[in-house]
């Protein structure tokens, strides 16, 4: 089983992948996943009402599991993970006490994409669920480094986010007529929007999005890779001019530093053994050297990028 620090140290060199990634989410041997505002009645065959509260703290947000009921969720947090780890989930004491439970199942080795859960209410009484939490409100995921990593092909046939399962809850109409404009609603937004999503987030950036779809961070951390990647280039290739100034600038300026250490792989690597050069500027007979640090920053700007937050917030 994996510690806190063993995930961290294997977000770090590339073979786990957690977005959004929250440190709060962190405990000693796992990490509490969160769900969005997607709750679905399998009793009902609806979404259910996602109910606002404000308190001096903020607005809470919380639904209603009807009793005898299961409602599916999708986890906010995408998980990818190599061959040579797998992983489990568990319940959270917080939930259990209410009287709610999940079935437990496994995450297989080469999983990537959200995770759809399932939570039941064996009660007769409708029970409250809280969206809004501080530290991970549904599960923990518990992470195991495999003996031997799994070789070949067909490692497991579940469809990224499992939006499979949830679209057999479609095949039938629904007898009652006061949900069926809100079921066929809801089948629509899955195949035509929400299973994209789920999908496609390893692929976004080579999706022909327009650039009004990015988050004014995306579009500077695209900058910033772009012009990385060409100076990298031009220096391996040994064209780089010096200037006047006879010096190097990785880095021009504070605001592209800060984008920088603001970067979730930036803040997981100076965590661990990685060390993070931030170079203000090199002389001529240094450049060999950053290379590698360049090659780190394009890293941790991919990783920042590939964040599902920047294609889609999925509100109430």
């Amino acid at each position: 089983m994996l510690s806190r620090d063993d995930l961290i140290n294997a977000i770090a060199d590339g073979s786990l992948k957690i977005y959004p990634f929250e440190e709060e989410n962190m405990t000693g041997i796992g990490y509490n996943l969160s769900t969005t505002y997607f709750a679905f009645s399998i009793n009902r065959g609806i979404l259910l009402t996602v109910h606002q509260q404000t308190t001096n703290e903020g607005v809470n947000r919380y639904v209603i599991i009807p009793g005898n009921d299961t409602v599916l969720f999708f986890s906010k947090e995408y998980v990818e993970v190599d061959r040579s780890m797998a992983g489990t989930f568990h319940a959270k004491v917080s939930r259990v006490c209410q009287g709610l439970g999940h079935i437990s199942t496994t995450l297989d080795p080469a999983w990537k994409g959200q995770m759809i859960i399932s939570i039941n209410n064996p009660t007769a009484k409708a029970i409250r669920f809280d969206l809004d939490t501080n530290s991970g409100n549904i599960m923990t995921m518990l992470l195991h480094k495999l003996d031997t990593a799994v070789t070949g092909d067909h490692i497991h046939n579940n469809n990224q986010g499992r939006c499979d399962l949830l679209l057999e809850h479609f095949a039938k109409p629904l007898p009652n007529k006061e949900y069926q404009n809100k079921h066929l609603q809801l089948e629509s937004f899955v195949i035509g929007e929400f299973a994209d999503s789920l999908n496609g987030y390893d692929e976004f950036l080579n999706s022909g999005q327009s650039a009004d779809k990015y988050t004014q961070k995306a579009c500077q951390l695209i900058e910033l890779k772009e012009r990385l990647t060409k100076e990298r280039r031009i220096l391996q290739e040994d064209r780089y001019m010096m200037g006047s100034h006879g010096v190097y600038h990785c880095l021009r300026n504070e605001s592209e530093k800060e984008l920088l250490q603001n970067c979730t792989l930036f803040q997981i690597y100076s965590k661990t053994h990685e060390s993070i050069r931030l170079i203000d500027e090199l002389k001529k007979e240094d450049l060999y050297t950053v290379d590698p640090v360049i090659e780190k920053y394009i890293n941790i700007i991919d990783y920042e990028l590939k964040l599902p937050t920047l294609k889609m917030g999925f509100a109430p």
